[in-house]
């Protein structure tokens, strides 16, 4: 985690476009992650655990398909009971299925969403836990964290009128494009 032990942590997050938010912790230590997600379209639904082949004969590592849904929805995997094998159980899903009339070992199962990622999922978490959740499509948001200084690394801190009421520019950038303004008030002055 970092900046464990500070007063402060700032994670400044680029997104594709170019945009820019600055997420404060006043209780680090802070991880900043970045994970491919689906964020448009539909995911395959699949249940995998121990299933039960017929009299009884156990399948482990099964996986079956249970349907699609379109992402982002919600989708709760329930259980009822099944006597017919030891600790059997059907598995359906909510919405959608009330499954295949697989029998399954209870609590051997999960489900899985499959689908093709086009989006990315960033999460701040810092010592009291997660601070900052956002799900954007397309390329992924790039992160940099900076321990009580407010801004990254070669970053120049900047006043702004949105939260939390600075901005950071890249140093290097900000000089180049000051020294090209003194360079034409000087010509300017001498003309």
């Amino acid at each position: 985690m970092a900046c464990e032990g500070r007063k402060s942590a700032t994670v400044e997050i680029t997104f594709a476009d170019g945009s820019r938010l600055n997420v404060v912790s006043q209780h680090p230590g802070v991880t900043a992650t970045i994970t491919p997600v689906v964020v448009s379209g539909s995911e395959t639904l699949l249940v995998t655990g121990s299933a039960y082949a017929a009299g009884c004969v156990l399948l482990p590592n099964h996986t079956e398909v249970y349907g699609s849904v379109t992402a982002g929805t919600s989708v709760v995997l329930y259980e009822t009971d099944n006597n017919s094998c030891p600790n059997g159980a059907y598995y359906g899903l909510i919405p959608g299925t009330a499954g295949n009339g697989t029998v399954w070992v209870k609590g051997s199962v999960s489900l899985l969403e499959s689908g093709t990622n086009n989006g990315y999922r960033i999460d701040v978490v810092d010592a009291t836990g997660n601070i900052f959740t956002k799900t954007v499509a397309g390329n992924a948001p790039t992160y940099e964290i900076a321990c009580e200084s407010d801004c990254p690394a070669g970053k120049c801190k900047c006043h702004s009128d949105s939260y939390p009421g600075y901005c950071c520019n890249d140093c290097g950038s900000t000089s180049a494009q000051i020294n090209a303004i003194t360079q034409l008030v000087k010509a300017k002055n001498h003309e």
